[in-house]
């Protein structure tokens, strides 16, 4: 990984290449590959480290010395990259976000939750649009500016803005196909009036659900993967048997002493 992060592996050349891209999917930036290296190597030197301080000295005061040190010097390197962006923020001057246009870019400032929902008025300087499907790139200006189509026309709704859910509020005089501005990722759950509704992708990649005559609350969130849960949970008992372990070798070096 810490190879292929480089400029040795010639991306662009992959840039058009049909079988990388649909094996590979877009790779933004190579250099966040580095953060696999960065996990093994971390793992690798936290081993040679605990070895070699071993190895050094039998005294359990100098070990604890030791691990002090390598936290504080860990510290110190850790608050000393985050610096420059905690000194960009504290120094910019930061008002209550009000109500923006869809043009205005997001300025540093104060959000509560009375006005939580103007973060989503305005836009970003970037990254908007990096996960967006392919089929969302030919509508980027369409989505962020949050239209809803029916039927080939623009229709009119109110929106309201939650953690993790968007809420459509849209009335109708007959039944009607709905093309809502929100991406349809995998794991996206789609509730009209309060109960689960099934959905297609539009032509814009985003939800394009079927509406009946009459008010329709739209609920639009996004449920995480079972995955997610099932990494924790290893991770979880990884932790366990990792200080199971340490327990039992302390106990048994003690016996043979």
């Amino acid at each position: 990984m810490a190879i292929v992060s480089t400029t040795v592996v010639d991306w662009s050349a992959l840039s058009h290449n049909t079988i990388a891209l649909n094996t590979l999917g877009i790779i933004q930036f190579p250099y966040r590959l580095l953060s696999y290296a960065s996990l093994f190597l971390a793992i690798t030197a936290s081993y040679i480290i605990s070895q070699s301080v071993h190895n050094l000295t039998r005294s359990k005061y100098k070990k604890v010395l030791v691990m002090l040190g390598m936290i504080f010097i860990g510290t110190i390197g850790y608050f000393g990259s985050v610096q420059p962006a905690l000194d960009r923020i504290t120094n910019e001057k930061q008002e209550y976000l009000l109500k923006l246009q869809s043009t205005q870019q997001i300025p540093s400032s104060i959000i509560d939750k009375a006005n939580y929902s103007n973060l989503f008025t305005g836009s970003t300087n970037t990254g908007e649009e990096d996960y967006f499907p392919k089929k969302a790139f030919k509508n980027v200006t369409s989505i962020l500016e949050g239209t809803v189509i029916s039927n080939g026309k623009l229709l009119s709704y109110q929106r309201k803005f939650y953690p993790n859910m968007e809420k459509y509020f849209i009335n109708t005089d007959k039944n009607v196909t709905v093309d809502l501005p929100i991406i349809a990722y995998r794991g996206t759950l789609v509730s009209v009036n309060g109960h689960l509704y099934s959905y297609e992708i539009s032509q814009r990649g985003t939800v394009k659900i079927t509406l009946k005559k009459g008010k329709n609350v739209i609920d639009v969130s996004y449920k995480v993967s079972h995955l997610y849960y099932g990494m924790l949970i290893i991770a979880g008992i990884t932790l366990i048997g990792i200080f199971i372990r340490r327990v039992r070798f302390r106990n048994k070096k003690r016996a043979d002493v």
